[in-house]
């Protein structure tokens, strides 16, 4: 009997010290399995290393309470705020980040703080709101409340120093802004001192017409051709590096009428073709990787694209002058 049980307790022994020697090795099996697994999903993920469409996440429209969207020609991101111009209106909206009426300010007129057919629109790092009047001809300058400061470079419109002032963006300490009357870009200090203008009237290589919008990563400047359906590449002082047309046949474009500009941290290119009703991106090298939206006005689709700005989040925002929004995604 003693025998017996003895053998028992041997054989129970020996099958506990198995089982303690197989479940490290068996552990090891299956976390690895499922390690190679992690490892292959990741690897993956669209858009891991790569540029995945942008996702659609909203449309901003205003309220009845506060106004809502009229014609939003332009749009910028500044910390967890949204600002557009509405030139149906001839006021300046801003929005929270979800997309809710924060403040709208402005009105038609020719007096300080007052629109025609506010444009462009850029905010510095002071909460000072910057925007372009098409018509009048000037920028004039508000204080993050939306009171009227001054006009940009000038006492009063008319000075001469801008004809018709469209896309604006502030890089570098520097505002960049396109004239589409004069065909050039203008580069001003924050104080409204001019530092430099480049480009001239035409169709050739390095000519610009009816520039609508500017954008700036590093010594790169981008800037809308529109009326002749291109983007043109300048350096930061204006030298002209390149043309991109999304074709590799130089006369073929899938432009037509390129409008918003707009770059995320990797250096992709956002651009709108506003009668195609597109946004086409294109990687830091220039080559066309795809477009995202369509015409309509579902989710997701666009009617009339105009104005485009990229957080520092990856979002992606369009306005819409056609639908009467702005379309909000994720990058």
């Amino acid at each position: 009997m003693r025998r017996t049980m003895s053998l028992r307790l041997t054989l129970h022994l020996t099958i506990v010290v198995f089982l303690l020697q197989a479940l490290p090795f068996s552990w090891s099996l299956w976390s690895h399995r499922n390690l190679v697994r992690v490892v292959r999903n990741v690897v993956v993920i669209p858009g891991l290393g790569a540029t995945a469409k942008p996702t659609f996440l909203y449309n901003i429209t205003g309220d009845w309470l506060s106004g809502r969207l009229g014609r939003p020609m332009a749009v910028a991101v500044v910390g967890r705020q949204i600002y557009v111009t509405d030139a149906k209106d001839a006021r300046v909206h801003v929005f929270d980040y979800e997309g809710h009426s924060v403040l709208n300010f402005g009105k038609y007129g020719t007096a300080p703080g007052e629109f025609r057919f506010p444009y462009g629109i850029a905010v510095d790092s002071s909460g000072r709101i910057y925007v372009a009047d098409l018509y009048v001809g000037a920028i004039s300058v508000f204080d993050p409340g939306g009171n009227f400061l001054n006009y940009f470079g000038e006492k009063n419109p008319g000075e001469g120093l801008l004809s018709a002032p469209a896309g604006l963006t502030i890089a570098g300490g520097n505002l960049y802004v396109t004239d589409v009357n004069r065909s050039q870009v203008l580069v001003f200090d924050l104080q409204g001192r001019k530092l430099r203008e480049f480009g001239k009237p035409g169709k050739g290589p390095d000519d610009i017409l009816s520039p609508n919008a500017v954008a700036v990563a590093g010594d790169h400047v981008y800037v809308s051709d529109t009326a002749n359906n291109r983007i043109q590449v300048f350096d930061a002082q204006g030298k002209y590096l390149r043309t991109l047309t999304g074709s590799d046949d130089p006369k073929q474009t899938v432009f037509v009428n390129v409008r918003g500009l707009g770059l995320d941290g990797r250096g992709v290119l956002y651009a709108v073709s506003n009668m195609t009703n597109v946004v086409e991106v294109f990687d830091p090298s220039g080559k066309r990787l795809f477009n995202v939206g369509g015409p309509g006005a579902g989710d997701g689709q666009l009617y009339l694209p105009n104005g485009l700005f990229v957080d520092n989040q990856g979002r992606l925002y369009v306005t819409e002058p056609g639908n009467g929004r702005v379309s909000v995604w994720q990058g």
